[in-house]
C-alpha cells in the first residue's frame, strides 16, 4: 500500500520516519515533556533539556514550533553535540544560543534563531563550532547577531568557528548606532565565513575587530548593510591575515570594505580583498569610489576585484541569485 501511494505521488510517513531515525538521537517538541525520555514517541519539551541530554557525537532534533529559555539563553555546554531542526521540520529558537567555553565541536544547524532582546543571537566561546544553514535575525533589535570570541567582555578566543550557508539579516537597531552587526568576530582564530547571505544589517555585515586573525570570508553575498566588511583593531590588537575573496559585496549605505585603526597601537597586516564583485550605490558619492572600497587607512590590500551590478533575482524578497547577465558571475564562488 505504501508503495502504491508513493508511486501515485502521495507522501508516505515511512521515508520521513526512516530519515529522522538515521539522523536524530533525541527529540524535543512543543507538545512534549521534560520528564519524558526524549525519544521520537516521547520527546522533551524544551531545547535546553534536549541539549543537556546529549552526549558527544549525538544529534538532538527539534520539531516545528517556537522554543524559549527561562532566562532568555539556551546554553550549549556539552562538546561534540549537534542541535538542529528535525528533518522536514523548521524549529524557531526565541533565545540566545550560547556555546560556552569547553563545548568544542558543537554544531547548530537548520534552525531559525531570533535571539533575545539586547543580546547577540549566537555567542561562540568554544572551539570548532559550526553554524550551518540557519536563519538568524533579531528583527532590528539592539544587538549583533553572531559574536565570535570576546575581547570586550572577558577575554576568550574562539578557534576554528565555521559559519556556512546561513541567512544573517536585519540585525541591529535602527536608526543605526555603529555597534550592531551581522557577524562580529571579536577574538577569533581561523574563522571561516562561507556561502552565507548577510544582508540589511544595521551596521557592519562582517566586523573583524579587534582581534580577528586568519579568517577566510568567501562565497558570501554581503548586501545592503550599513557597511559591508570592516578590518580594525584596538589597543595592542590588530586584525590580521584575513582573506576576503570571491564574494559579492554590494549596496552598503556607506563603504563596502574599509579599515579603521585609530584605537589600535598598530595597523593590521596581511589582510587581502581579492576576486570579489563590488557594487556601490550609496546616496553619497564619496562611498561609491572604487566600488565602495576605501584603503585610505591602510591595513589591507585590494586587487583583482570587479565592479559590476549583481542583477539579483529579487533583492527585496531576499533572493540573491545572480542574473544571467551579471558581471559578478565571473568571480562569485570561484
Amino acid at each position: 500500500m505504501l508503495l502504491a501511494l508513493a508511486m501515485a505521488g502521495f507522501p508516505t510517513s515511512e521515508p520521513r520516519q526512516a530519515e529522522a531515525a538515521s539522523i536524530c538521537d533525541k527529540y524535543a517538541s512543543v507538545k512534549g515533556s521534560d520528564r519524558a525520555r526524549g525519544t521520537s514517541a516521547a520527546p522533551f519539551r524544551t531545547a535546553q533539556r534536549l541539549a543537556d541530554s546529549l552526549r558527544d557525537g549525538q544529534v538532538g532534533c527539534l520539531r516545528t514550533g517556537t522554543y524559549t529559555a527561562p532566562d532568555g539563553t539556551l546554553k550549549l555546554r556539552r562538546a561534540g553535540i549537534t542541535l538542529r531542526s528535525a528533518p522536514r521540520h523548521r524549529a524557531t529558537l526565541k533565545a540566545r544560543v550560547y556555546v560556552v567555553e569547553g563545548a568544542n565541536r558543537v554544531t547548530v544547524r537548520n534552525l531559525r534563531i531570533l535571539g533575545t532582546p539586547g543580546k547577540a543571537n549566537v555567542l561562540v566561546r568554544a572551539n570548532r563550532v559550526r553554524l550551518v544553514r540557519n536563519n538568524i535575525t533579531n528583527n532590528n533589535r539592539p544587538a549583533s547577531c553572531i559574536l565570535v570570541g570576546s575581547r570586550t567582555n572577558g577575554s576568550v578566543i574562539a578557534r576554528g568557528t565555521r559559519i556556512r550557508g546561513n541567512r544573517i539579516h536585519h540585525c541591529g537597531a535602527l536608526p543605526r548606532r555603529n555597534s550592531h552587526h551581522g557577524i562580529y568576530v571579536s577574538a577569533g582564530r581561523a574563522t571561516s565565513i562561507t556561502n552565507n547571505r548577510i544582508y540589511e544589517n544595521a551596521d557592519r555585515g562582517i566586523q573583524l575587530y579587534p582581534d580577528a586573525q586568519g579568517s577566510l570570508i568567501k562565497g558570501n553575498v554581503v548586501d545592503g548593510n550599513g557597511e559591508g566588511i570592516l578590518f580594525s583593531g584596538a589597543g595592542r590588537y590588530a586584525s590580521s591575515n584575513n582573506k576576503v575573496r570571491n564574494n559579492v559585496i554590494s549596496n552598503s549605505r556607506r563603504w563596502n570594505v574599509y579599515s579603521v585603526w585609530g584605537q589600535a597601537s598598530k595597523t593590521g597586516t596581511g589582510n587581502t580583498v581579492s576576486y570579489n564583485c563590488l557594487w556601490a550605490s550609496s546616496g553619497d558619492p564619496c562611498y561609491r569610489k572604487n566600488g565602495g572600497i576605501s584603503t585610505a587607512k591602510g591595513g589591507f590590500s585590494a586587487h583583482h576585484n570587479v565592479v559590476a551590478r549583481p542583477l539579483y533575482a529579487d533583492r527585496d524578497a531576499g533572493d540573491f541569485r545572480l542574473g544571467r547577465k551579471s558581471g559578478c558571475r565571473k568571480v562569485f564562488g570561484g
